[in-house]
């Protein structure tokens, strides 16, 4: 009952004794740069959550003066179902996507990314629009939004690893398999670097919204009262380069996209 009453009062003061309570925030790491495990130099067993999303949104509740606890030991369907029942204030790095909007609050947007077509390269698909996707067998993952192709999962074969998803799509169990350009690079750092793999070949996605990542609480909860400030913060951020910043720490290879 605190937690709720900090969350609503939250949006129109701060009181010591709600700042004293972290706002929780979850998101699946992965590989860098977004966010990552980090292994302490000093500590063989201890871990540090970082990356580019994960700083950029610690800062935005900085700037509002609220401290944050960002889970990072669930996976992706398991987390948008907990920030569903309340049982997590915020998932961070959600794609919009109009089914969801039906169930969640959105922040503004602080990273946009590139729709890819992946395909075989000896079989390789060519399409003129994204409307054309359903011509082909296509390859998905559990709990990923692809409304921005145009896809539901049920256009998809769905599965739950990424690897797997590479793996069928090399056995001919799918024609493509549609991603970011952004999320496919840090498979690199894990030693995937599907960019390079010579049997993969990949392109543009015309016609494809170009998909942005949000903070997503669910609809009409206490912490959605947050939103207006923290739309306010992440402005904040990018107007003044400190979001832009914290990228270059996490990379210099992939181009400030907010």
């Amino acid at each position: 009952m605190l937690r709720m009453l900090c969350l609503v009062l939250l949006a129109t003061l701060t009181t010591n004794e709600c700042a004293a309570a972290p706002i929780s925030v979850c998101i699946q790491p992965g590989p860098p740069p977004w966010a990552y495990w980090q292994d302490s130099a000093s500590n063989a067993t201890k871990r540090t959550l970082t990356g580019i999303s994960v700083e950029t949104v610690r800062a935005a509740f900085q700037q509002i003066g609220q401290s944050v606890d960002i889970r990072g030991d669930l996976p992706w369907a398991r987390c948008m179902e907990m920030v569903e029942k309340g049982l997590i204030d915020f998932a961070m790095d959600a794609f919009f996507d109009s089914e969801r909007a039906k169930r969640f609050d959105y922040s503004i947007h602080y990273r946009s990314a590139t729709p890819q077509i992946f395909f075989r390269r000896a079989d390789p698909v060519v399409i003129g629009h994204v409307s054309e996707l359903k011509r082909y067998r296509g390859c998905g993952l559990h709990g990923w939004s692809y409304e921005h192709y145009g896809l539901s999962k049920n256009d998809l074969d769905i599965g739950f690893v990424f690897e797997n998803m590479v793996k069928k799509l090399k056995a001919k169990r799918c024609d493509y398999f549609v991603d970011e350009i952004e999320t496919v690079y840090n498979h690199k750092f894990i030693g995937d670097d599907y960019l390079a793999d010579p049997e993969l070949g990949h392109g543009p996605v015309p016609g494809a919204q170009v998909p942005t990542s949000h903070l997503m609480t669910a609809k009409g909860s206490p912490a959605s009262r947050l939103l207006p400030a923290l739309d306010k913060a992440l402005a904040g951020l990018i107007k003044s380069g400190q979001a832009e910043a914290i990228w270059a720490q996490h990379t210099k290879e992939l181009p400030f996209k907010p």
